[in-house]
């Protein structure tokens, strides 16, 4: 059976949600912590209808997809042996994203070569490209010219790239790390500075395979938030979409969130993770 209007989920994955004595155990966050790599769980549901209880699983999201094709070199530039070449995925949606890695793949510096880099959950919003970099000890001897862009994130694609060496030692580059982003967002949605080991929950998160976006969901879609909006859908729905696009939500666009959370059935992960696979 599938989950409808008037349906009401009692569990998630064993863990019952609503109020449990005094003690509210949220909806979202049960899903936020229970959904596995796969991004499924089984919900326990009462059927609207029938009274019935019954197990359902449900997968958020989509399969991940790959990134492959050959690296080759410009010139005939001899390389250390232990020189690696570096394929990267970088996030590069907005201006200050310059170096926002969200998968990097690793091989023997050598061309022409073979490549493969998997891809998390990736947001259909967002825009991605990729690049490549021989690396030895920390100097970079050989890159490509500019990152290529994918074509979508929802399908495996192939990239051919061509690297060019280095005349002089290349200068370390300002990268974003994952790290001060989570910092970032915790500073601009929830309007505080990261508790003590707050941001390194998150980190630890992207090390079990999750990824910067769904980092920012989880932020958006907390509980903190939800009770700094007075736990009202209307307030809630449209602070998020004033946080994700800079100006709050018109008429037209307010009753359009509402639908939209309404047919997430109050899973605010699930509302959030909508919005930012919406075009900007």
């Amino acid at each position: 059976m599938g989950i409808e209007a008037g349906d009401t989920i009692i569990c998630v994955a064993g863990y019952q949600v609503g109020y449990v004595g005094d003690r509210l155990f949220d909806l979202g966050d049960e899903i936020a912590r229970r959904v596995d790599a796969s991004q499924a769980v089984t919900l326990l549901v009462r059927d609207g209808r029938s009274g019935s209880l019954e197990n359902t699983p449900v997968r958020f999201g989509a399969t991940s997809r790959a990134v492959t094709g050959r690296v080759f070199s410009a010139d005939n530039q001899r390389l250390p042996g232990s020189a690696v070449t570096l394929i990267r995925v970088l996030d590069v949606t907005y201006p200050q994203w310059q170096n926002v890695v969200v998968a990097q793949g690793q091989l023997p510096a050598g061309f022409p070569a073979v490549y493969r880099v998997d891809l998390p959950l990736l947001a259909a919003g967002h825009r991605y490209a990729v690049d490549a970099r021989v690396d030895h000890g920390g100097r970079i001897l050989m890159q490509t010219g500019q990152s290529t862009p994918l074509a979508a994130v929802d399908r495996d694609q192939q990239v051919d790239l061509v690297l060019v060496g280095q005349q002089q030692p290349a200068q370390p580059q300002a990268t974003i790390q994952p790290r001060d982003q989570i910092d970032q967002w915790i500073r601009g949605y929830l309007g505080r500075p990261p508790r003590n080991f707050e941001t390194e929950v998150w980190i630890a998160e992207l090390s079990r395979g999750r990824s910067l976006t769904d980092v920012q969901a989880g932020i958006l879609s907390s509980s903190e938030l939800f009770e700094r909006c007075g736990r009202s859908r209307d307030i809630y729905v449209s602070e998020v979409s004033r946080l994700l696009f800079g100006v709050p939500p018109g008429p037209t666009d307010l009753a359009n969130l509402q639908a939209r959370y309404d047919q997430s059935l109050g899973v605010r992960l699930r509302f959030v993770e909508g919005l930012l696979q919406q075009p900007r």
